[in-house]
């Protein structure tokens, strides 16, 4: 299993990313928590790592250094996504 940091610091970071990790084997992985904002997605692509390889997200608990990525990054993604399936999947 690999483990991938793309952050480590805390809710009031100013020179990096929040807490945020990736555990990933075989094709699988799991975001643990998304940081504070919407940075998630630039962490996520230096770290080499595709933002639709992430199909599980497990959130530790509920203070917003640890959830406001996903408030943020779900409908964005989701929207991104569904466009591109209507470009590339039309029968």
């Amino acid at each position: 299993m690999n483990l991938t940091l793309l952050g480590t610091g805390n809710a009031t970071v100013t020179h990096c990313y929040n807490t945020c990790f990736v555990l990933h084997e075989s094709g699988q992985y799991l975001l643990v928590d998304g940081g504070g904002g919407n940075g998630l997605l630039c962490q996520l692509e230096k770290a080499h790592l595709r933002w639709q390889d992430m199909r599980t997200v497990f959130v530790t608990h509920k203070h917003m250094d640890h959830l406001l990525a996903h408030a943020h990054d779900v409908p964005v993604l989701a929207a991104r996504d569904l466009r591109w399936r209507s470009r590339h999947l039309r029968p």
